[in-house]
């Protein structure tokens, strides 16, 4: 199956993030909130997507930036899905690159603290970078 778009763009709404994702460049955007009342709906445009791209990517590197100021439990569990995606490209000895953005909370103020922390190890090639 062929990627049936180069790019997918989707302006950001009051609950929902923009994102970008480019497949010739081999780059992904996720920038924003992250909360939609029917998340499965949101998402698996985005996971059919990705599911295809990691199949043929054509750039020598794959970036992603995840850039979320709030996203919801259900919403996580598909951001996983999308890094367990970019695991196998990655095992098959594609470059990935996965920037991910925290934003600083007041529950964790005292203590850099990421979503990411419980999955330590699984994902080698993200980064977390601290607001």
């Amino acid at each position: 199956m062929a990627i049936t778009q180069d790019v997918i763009k989707l302006n950001p709404t009051r609950d929902t993030p923009a994102v970008e994702f480019n497949y010739v460049d081999g780059i992904m955007h996720i920038k924003g909130r992250c909360y939609p009342s029917d998340v499965k709906k949101f998402f698996e445009p985005l996971m059919g997507w990705v599911s295809e791209y990691i199949q043929s990517p054509i750039a020598r590197e794959t970036t992603v930036h995840i850039d979320l100021e709030y996203f919801n439990t259900t919403s996580g569990k598909f951001i996983l899905n999308i890094f367990e995606s970019l695991k196998k490209l990655h095992v098959n000895g594609h470059g990935v690159k996965v920037k991910w953005y925290e934003w600083e909370s007041d529950e964790f103020k005292d203590d850099e603290y990421s979503f990411l922390d419980e999955f330590e190890g699984e994902y080698p090639f993200v980064e977390v970078i601290y607001r």
